[in-house]
C-alpha cells in the first residue's frame, strides 16, 4: 500500500478522480443547503427579480390596458396572460379586475400606481406555466428540493470519496516509486503562506463568479458553473499536494514569509523594548517614580471619567500591579538596608538576597555584595601580606644571624694562640664559606628588591631557548652528577626562538638548576623539557624532591621561602621569587606545580614573530 500511491498513473487517477468527487461535493452541497433554507422566494435572487427591470417589462401591456380602459376586463385579461403573474385593479379598496383565480404566493405582492389613481397588484402564481425565467427558477428550485435527501447522501458520499483521494494523493506527494526522497518542483519552492494565499484568491474568483452565475438562475449558467468548480477543485488538489510535500520535507514552516515577518517584528519590538529598557534604567530613581505614578494617574482619570468596563478591568489590573510592585519595593529597600547594616558591623561574609527583588533593587544589593567580595579579598590579601611580612623578618634575621655569627665565632678562634697550621686553614675554610653565603644572600636581596620594583633594564632580542638550554645544563652537568642526579633534557627539534633578555634568562635557568640540585632526591631523574603550546614556548622543570613539599606551589615562589619547613639547607629562599619576577619582567609567566613530592617548574614565553611566520 506504501508503493502504490507513488505509481504515477495512480497518481493522475487520484488526482482527477479527487477534483471530480470535491467539485461534484460542492455542487450537491450547496443543492442541498439551495433546497432546506426555505422557498425559492426566500431567496435573495428571487426578490431581487421580483423588482427588477425584466418584471416591468411584462407587466407593461396590462399597465397600458388599464390605463386605457378599466371596464374592459377581457382585454385586462388578454394582455395579462402571457405572464406567471396573478394581476389585480382596485380602486381604493375596492377590486375592479382579477385576471385569474390561480393560488399565488402573498410574499411576492407588489403594487403599481395608475394615472387615475387606481393601482395594479401583482403576484407570483405558486404553478408557472408560461416558459421564462421565472418558470425555469421555479421548477429549477421544485426539483432541488424534491431531490433534497438524494442531494444529501450524494454530498457525503462525494465527500469521503474527496478525503480518500486526498489522503491518497498527500501520501505519494513528493515521492518517487523507487526513491524515498522528497522532490519539489518549481511552485512547492514557494513560500507555503504565500503559495497558499495565491490557491485561496483563485478559489474566492471562481467561486465568485460562481455565484453571480448562480443569480441568474437560468439553465445555461450551469454550464458556466461547472468549470468554475473544477478549478476550485484543481486548486484544492494542488494545495493538498504542496503541503504534504513540505510536511515530509520539514520545510513547511522555515519557508513561510510569515515566520520571517514575526520574526523581524518580534526582533523589532524586542529591539525597541531593549532601548527603552536602558532608557528607563538609566533613568534617576525619582524620574521612574514619577513615570510610573504619572503613568498610574492617567489610567485612573480615564476610568473615573469613562464608562468602558475595559478601562474598569484596566485599572484594577494596573492597581493589582501596582501594590505588588509596592510591597516588593519595601521587601527589597529593607534586605538591602539589613545588607548595609552588616557591612558596617564588619561582617564581610553577609549576602543580600536578591531573589524576587525589582530590577532596580537588585543592582543595588549587586553592588553592596560586590563592595563585600572586595573588602573581604582585601583583608585577605591584607592578613596575608602580613603573615609574609612577618615571616620575612624572622627568616632574613635567620639567614642573617647564621653566617654573621659563623664569622665572629671563628675570627675569635683565630684570635687565639697555639693553633696549628691545620686547624688555621679549617678556620679560614669556614669564614671564606660563610662570608660567601653572606654576599649571596646580600646580593639575592638587593636582586630581589630591584626585581619586584621593575628597577633592572631589560633588553630583549632574539634568542633560542634550547641553546640557553644546552648551555645552563651544561655548566651545572658536574654539579648535578654530586647530588647523584640523572639529566633528561628532552629539547625540540630545530630552534625555539623568544624575545627575551639573554643574562636575565640565564639568571632564571640557574636558579632552577641551582634549586634541583639543592633539594632533589639522590638517585632520581630531573627532566628538563621544551614544547610548543597556543603560540608559546613552553620549558618545564620536573624533579622529585627530597622532603615532603606542604606548601602551595604558588607559594614557594614567594620570598624567603623553601620547600624544607626546618630551613636546615643551604639557600636564601629568594631563588624562586627572583626567577619569577626576572620571568615576568622579560613579559613571561612563571608557575609553580606541586603534586606529592613531584616539583614542576613551567616557564611560558610567546613565540617570536619571525618563528611564527617560518612555522606558518
Amino acid at each position: 500500500m506504501r508503493i502504490l500511491p507513488r505509481i504515477l498513473p495512480l497518481k493522475i487517477i487520484a488526482v482527477i478522480l479527487f477534483i471530480v468527487s470535491f467539485g461534484c461535493a460542492i455542487a450537491f452541497g450547496a443543492g442541498f443547503a439551495y433546497a432546506v433554507t426555505g422557498g425559492y422566494f426566500e431567496y435573495p435572487q428571487a426578490e431581487d427579480y421580483l423588482h427588477s427591470e425584466q418584471l416591468k417589462n411584462e407587466t407593461d401591456d396590462a399597465l397600458k390596458t388599464a390605463a386605457q380602459s378599466a371596464s374592459d376586463r377581457d382585454a385586462f385579461i388578454k394582455a395579462t396572460r402571457d405572464t406567471n403573474f396573478v394581476f389585480t385593479l382596485r380602486s381604493g379598496e375596492e377590486t375592479l379586475f382579477t385576471s385569474s383565480d390561480a393560488p399565488t404566493y402573498p410574499e411576492t405582492h407588489t403594487e403599481f400606481p395608475l394615472p387615475d389613481g387606481n393601482v395594479l397588484s401583482a403576484e407570483l402564481m405558486q404553478s408557472p406555466t408560461v416558459r421564462n425565467n421565472v418558470y425555469y427558477d421555479y421548477y429549477i428550485y421544485d426539483f432541488v428540493y424534491s431531490a433534497r435527501y438524494g442531494f444529501c447522501i450524494v454530498t457525503v458520499s462525494c465527500l469521503a470519496a474527496a478525503l480518500f483521494f486526498g489522503y491518497f494523493i498527500m501520501c505519494g506527494a513528493g515521492r518517487r516509486r523507487k526513491s524515498n526522497e522528497i522532490h519539489l518542483n518549481m511552485a512547492d519552492r514557494l513560500p507555503l503562506d504565500l503559495y497558499a494565499l495565491l490557491i485561496f484568491a483563485g478559489m474566492f474568483v471562481s467561486g465568485w463568479l460562481a455565484v453571480r452565475l448562480l443569480r441568474e438562475m437560468a439553465l445555461w449558467t450551469l454550464f458556466l458553473i461547472i468549470p468554475c468548480l473544477l478549478l476550485i477543485s484543481s486548486l484544492t488538489a494542488a494545495l493538498l499536494d504542496t503541503v504534504a510535500k513540505r510536511v515530509k520535507n520539514g520545510t513547511w514552516w522555515d519557508e513561510m514569509l510569515t515566520k520571517k515577518l514575526v520574526g523581524f517584528t518580534w526582533g523589532l519590538l524586542c529591539h525597541a523594548a531593549g532601548d527603552i529598557e536602558k532608557v528607563f534604567i538609566s533613568l534617576p530613581l525619582i524620574w521612574k517614580a514619577l513615570i510610573m505614578s504619572s503613568l498610574y494617574l492617567c489610567i485612573t482619570l480615564l476610568t473615573l471619567n469613562g464608562k468602558s468596563g475595559v478601562l474598569t478591568v484596566l485599572w484594577l489590573i494596573v492597581s493589582v500591579i501596582a501594590i505588588i510592585a509596592i510591597c516588593l519595593a519595601v521587601i527589597s529597600a529593607d534586605k538591602i538596608r539589613q545588607g548595609a547594616k552588616k557591612l558596617a558591623q564588619g561582617d564581610l561574609s553577609y549576602r543580600i538576597d536578591t531573589d524576587d527583588m525589582l530590577p532596580v533593587f537588585r543592582q543595588h544589593a549587586n553592588d553592596l555584595n560586590s563592595i563585600n567580595d572586595v573588602l573581604a579579598r582585601a583583608v585577605e590579601e591584607r592578613t596575608r601580606n602580613e603573615k609574609f611580612k612577618a615571616e620575612l623578618i624572622t627568616n632574613v634575621s635567620h639567614d642573617i644571624k647564621t653566617p654573621i655569627t659563623s664569622i665572629i665565632n671563628y675570627v675569635d678562634l683565630l684570635g687565639r694562640e697555639n693553633l696549628t697550621d691545620e686547624q688555621r686553614a679549617q678556620y679560614l675554610d669556614v669564614l671564606k664559606r660563610q662570608s660567601a653565603r653572606l654576599k649571596k644572600l646580600t646580593v639575592d636581596l638587593v636582586e630581589a628588591s630591584k626585581a619586584s620594583t621593575g628597577n633592572i633594564s631589560v633588553q630583549t632580542e632574539p634568542l633560542d631557548v634550547c641553546e640557553i638550554l644546552k648551555q645552563s645544563t651544561g655548566e651545572f652537568s658536574e654539579r648535578i652528577a654530586d647530588s647523584s642526579l640523572a639529566l633528561e633534557l628532552q629539547l625540540t627539534d630545530g630552534p625555539l626562538t623568544i624575545m627575551a633578555d639573554g643574562r636575565l634568562l640565564w639568571r632564571v635557568f640557574e636558579n632552577l638548576l641551582s634549586n634541583i640540585c639543592k633539594y632533589s632526591q639522590p638517585g632520581t631523574r630531573v627532566y628538563v623539557t621544551t614544547r610548543v603550546e597556543n603560540g608559546c614556548v613552553v620549558t618545564d622543570f620536573k624533579n622529585i624532591s627530597r622532603e615532603r613539599l606542604s606548601i602551595p606551589g604558588k607559594d614557594l615562589a614567594e620570598r624567603f621561602v623553601r620547600g624544607d619547613s626546618s630551613r636546615s639547607t643551604e639557600g636564601s629562599g629568594l631563588g624562586l621569587s627572583i626567577a619569577k619576577s626576572f620571568t615576568e619582567l622579560q613579559g613571561g609567566t612563571f608557575d609553580i606545580i606541586t603534586d606529592g613530592d613531584l616539583f614542576k617548574a613551567e616557564i611560558r614565553f610567546p613565540v617570536a614573530i619571525s618563528e611564527r611566520k617560518e612555522q606558518s
